[in-house]
Order: C-alpha cells, then structure tokens, then sequence
C-alpha cells in the first residue's frame, strides 16, 4: 500500500489556494517519505483499504459511468483500469482531468492512477484487455493480390509452450520445463498461407 500512496503523494501538486497553509503532504518542496508518513497519519482504515483495490473505469456518452464517483467518493478507490477504445483524445483527456478534479475535491485529495492495456492488440475477452476498436484486423489488400508473403509479419514461439502447470513443477536442473511433451514446439505460430490468385482483373480508368 505504500507504493501506491508514493505514487499518489509524487503526482500531487501544491493546491493554488492563497493564504490557506499547505498541509505537509501537499508540500512539494519536502522529501516523498515525509509527505508519505504525514498523510498515511491522517487516513482512516477505509481511506487506507481503498487504495488496496485496482476498480475498472470506462467513458459512457462521453462522461463518467455510474459508479465511478462513489468509488472515490464513498469506497476511497484511486487506482481503476481504463476500459474501451480511445475513440477521441480530447474527450479522453478532458474526462481524466475531470476525474482528477473530482478526487481532488474529494477528502484528502488522493490523485487518481489509471492503467491500460494495449491499444494496438485484439482479443475477442474484453474483460482483460482494451478493444482496439479502429485498428484494422485484415490482411493488407495488395499483398493479398500480388502475394507478397515475404512482407507480411509471423510469430513463431521462441520456445516450447509446457502442457501444464505440473510439468512446470517438475522440471530438474538438466531437464527444463519446456522440453517434455510440450503443447506447442519450438517455432509453432501463425503464418500466411499460399493464396490461390486466379481471376484476378485490374480496370484502368481517367
């Protein structure tokens, strides 16, 4: 739990309030582990179990979703896991920095973390990664055509997948876990197969 109050005294900021004191914590100028110390000592046991908890977060029509204020408000959660496509940047940013206000406004004024995962994959479970809503999934159109295979990217396994968490458990020193009976070989991955290209025709129009 420390880590994450590190986390959260490093981003906070002094707040711009005249002639109000800044308390300890607030105070950028003092050491990370004396801001730590001076707010761990004013959170109560909620305040402290909620940053313990990683919540899951997404845009609705542009705005918050339907808990996300009592997360913060009631249950004392800063850490949440951004859900969905990036469809708009601005509208994304603008969203953050509201949240960020909320909390802010909010008891001790916690900042809020958000993580994410990558944009750029694609999986049919999007209850643990983010959709990549408008990168494309299909083969380039002209390597399809001209059958430039060559170009396209592979993955292969730089080793041998196990067949299960036993064989993991009994690999000795001079026998690795990956070596007996292994699910998937060495080298076992997706590639582009040889494409029939008969019928093909080409128009040229001015």
């Amino acid at each position: 739990m420390r880590t994450a109050i590190l986390l959260g005294a490093a981003s906070a900021v002094i707040p711009a309030v005249s002639g109000v004191d800044i308390l300890p914590y607030w105070d950028t100028t003092r050491c990370i582990d004396e801001r730590v110390d001076d707010l761990l000592s004013r959170m109560t046991l909620e305040e402290k179990a909620g940053q313990m908890f990683h919540a899951r977060t997404s845009l609705i029509n542009d705005t918050f979703d339907a808990n996300i204020k009592s997360y913060v408000a009631d249950k004392h959660i800063t850490h949440y896991v951004f859900s969905g496509g990036v469809n708009d940047a601005r509208v994304v940013a603008e969203w953050q920095n509201a949240l960020q206000q909320f909390s802010r406004d909010e008891g001790l004024g916690i900042p809020i973390t958000l993580s994410s995962d990558p944009q750029h994959g694609w999986t049919d479970d999007t209850a643990v990664s983010n959709v990549a809503a408008s990168f494309s999934r299909h083969d380039a159109f002209l390597d399809i055509v001209f059958g430039v295979d060559g170009w396209a990217p592979e993955g292969k396994l730089p080793f041998d997948m196990p067949r299960s968490m036993a064989a993991v458990e009994a690999s000795k020193e001079d026998v690795p876990f990956d070596t007996e009976d292994p699910l998937f070989e060495f080298g076992h991955g997706l590639s582009y197969r040889e494409r029939c290209r008969s019928g093909c025709r080409s128009a040229r129009r001015t």
